[in-house]
């Protein structure tokens, strides 16, 4: 009931106030459909299960990883030796460096079928909420011809 308000508002509100004017009720439609907000929601959701939808798939595709390390030290090393003729090593100068790398491929074999059921039901989601954009359509359009035909 609110809404229906709100929306005959941003309509006589979106012709103008300055004189009025005939507003057809496919104009009205148009308008409506135009700032609908619930209807931007439902629209959102859809995009927001593609992507969910498109994330499960990805699941079954092979996954490359890169890993890399690279450490340098120069440097003093000081110390007390133990040697039996009395004399230690004192220090010296060290120097070194450590590279590694690696590379994993990794493929996602499905065969208890969990993530074909989790694309499955990311492939429901996605139809669910694209039929939502229709619902919210059709709920706004019956509103908007409702408070057109009960305009005086």
């Amino acid at each position: 009931m609110i809404s229906a308000a709100l929306l005959y508002f941003s309509i006589v509100t979106a012709v103008g106030q300055a004189a009025p004017q005939t507003l057809t009720l496919d104009e009205a439609l148009a308008i409506a459909m135009k700032n609908a907000f619930t209807l931007r929601i439902a629209e959102t959701k859809a995009q927001k299960a593609r992507g969910l939808e498109k994330q499960a798939r990805g699941a079954f595709g092979p996954t490359i990883n890169l890993q890399g390390n690279y450490s340098r030290f120069d440097g003093t090393v000081t110390g007390s030796g133990g040697s039996t003729g009395g004399g230690g090593n004192t220090g010296g100068s060290v120097s070194g460096d450590s590279k590694s790398a690696a590379v994993f491929l990794n493929q996602i074999i499905d065969i208890s079928g969990i993530a074909r059921k989790a694309l499955q039901v990311a492939e429901y989601n996605r139809l669910a909420a694209e039929a939502g954009i229709g619902v919210e359509s059709n709920t706004l359009k019956l509103r908007v011809r409702t408070a057109f035909f009960q305009c005086p």
